[in-house]
């Protein structure tokens, strides 16, 4: 199987919206496995991690970037950017 995710850079990626905050995204997406903070020099920003991809929000819970790891799931990641698959 696969999961095919949309990538519009500095928009959006999947169905997350950037500037979405993070009680629309949990709506959206269900609750995290966890949350933890992160930031450099202070930790005042929010990591929410869904499994096979973290996203990050900053201090106001706005979402600003993900991270995805393939290697935490079976399925194979198909990204999709300027209507192409890579």
């Amino acid at each position: 199987m696969s999961i095919e995710i949309k990538v519009e850079p500095y928009i959006s990626v999947g169905k997350c919206v950037f500037g979405m905050t993070r009680n629309e995204l949990t709506k959206m997406l269900g609750e995290p496995i966890s949350t933890n903070n992160y930031g450099y020099p202070s930790s005042d920003g929010f990591i929410d991690d869904y499994n096979f991809f973290y996203l990050l929000s900053d201090k106001n819970e706005v979402f600003e970037a993900v991270e995805i790891f393939p290697i935490y799931t079976d399925e194979l990641i198909i990204l999709i950017y300027d209507n192409k698959k890579n």
